[in-house]
Protein backbone atom coordinates (compact mmCIF):
# COMPACT_ATOMS: atom_id res chain seq x y z
CA UNK A 1 0.00 0.00 0.00
CA UNK A 2 1.38 3.39 -0.62
CA UNK A 3 1.02 6.18 1.52
CA UNK A 4 -1.90 8.02 -0.65
CA UNK A 5 -3.92 4.87 0.04
CA UNK A 6 -3.05 4.68 3.33
CA UNK A 7 -4.34 8.34 3.49
CA UNK A 8 -7.37 8.23 1.94
CA UNK A 9 -8.40 4.93 3.42
CA UNK A 10 -8.27 6.79 7.20
CA UNK A 11 -9.84 9.77 5.65
CA UNK A 12 -13.61 7.48 4.98
CA UNK A 13 -15.94 7.66 6.98
CA UNK A 14 -17.50 3.88 7.67
CA UNK A 15 -21.34 4.12 7.56
CA UNK A 16 -23.40 2.21 9.58
CA UNK A 17 -23.80 -0.07 6.61
CA UNK A 18 -20.63 -1.37 5.94
CA UNK A 19 -19.64 -1.75 9.79
CA UNK A 20 -23.05 -3.74 9.70
CA UNK A 21 -21.84 -6.29 6.80
CA UNK A 22 -18.45 -6.40 8.17
CA UNK A 23 -19.70 -8.01 11.45
CA UNK A 24 -22.30 -10.60 9.54
CA UNK A 25 -19.87 -11.54 7.05
CA UNK A 26 -17.96 -14.24 9.43
CA UNK A 27 -21.06 -14.93 11.10
CA UNK A 28 -22.62 -16.32 8.18
CA UNK A 29 -21.60 -19.22 6.27
CA UNK A 30 -21.48 -18.11 3.18
CA UNK A 31 -19.88 -20.68 0.80
CA UNK A 32 -22.05 -23.55 2.41
CA UNK A 33 -25.07 -21.47 1.69
CA UNK A 34 -23.98 -21.16 -2.08
CA UNK A 35 -23.21 -24.62 -2.32
CA UNK A 36 -26.25 -25.35 -1.19
CA UNK A 37 -29.03 -22.95 -3.20
CA UNK A 38 -26.02 -23.27 -6.47
CA UNK A 39 -28.19 -26.11 -7.65
CA UNK A 40 -31.95 -24.33 -7.63
CA UNK A 41 -30.30 -21.20 -8.76
CA UNK A 42 -31.13 -20.26 -12.53
CA UNK A 43 -29.20 -20.10 -15.55
CA UNK A 44 -30.57 -17.76 -18.19
CA UNK A 45 -29.64 -18.60 -22.00
CA UNK A 46 -30.90 -15.06 -23.19
CA UNK A 47 -32.60 -12.07 -22.10
CA UNK A 48 -30.86 -10.04 -18.87
CA UNK A 49 -28.61 -11.87 -17.10
CA UNK A 50 -29.55 -12.95 -13.11
CA UNK A 51 -27.79 -11.40 -10.13
CA UNK A 52 -24.88 -13.65 -9.00
CA UNK A 53 -25.61 -15.91 -6.39
CA UNK A 54 -23.18 -14.45 -3.68
CA UNK A 55 -24.43 -10.98 -4.09
CA UNK A 56 -28.45 -12.48 -3.85
CA UNK A 57 -27.73 -14.55 -0.83
CA UNK A 58 -26.15 -11.53 0.80
CA UNK A 59 -29.26 -9.19 0.07
CA UNK A 60 -31.98 -11.72 1.24
CA UNK A 61 -30.26 -12.95 4.23
CA UNK A 62 -28.92 -9.05 5.33
CA UNK A 63 -32.15 -7.27 4.97
CA UNK A 64 -33.91 -10.36 6.88
CA UNK A 65 -32.92 -8.65 10.30
CA UNK A 66 -34.14 -5.41 9.32
CA UNK A 67 -37.06 -6.29 8.24
CA UNK A 68 -36.68 -4.23 4.98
Amino acid sequence: MTFAELEEQNKKRQTRRKIFLEKMDPLIPWAQLEKKRGQYHPVKATGRPDDPLPTMLRIHYNTQPLNV
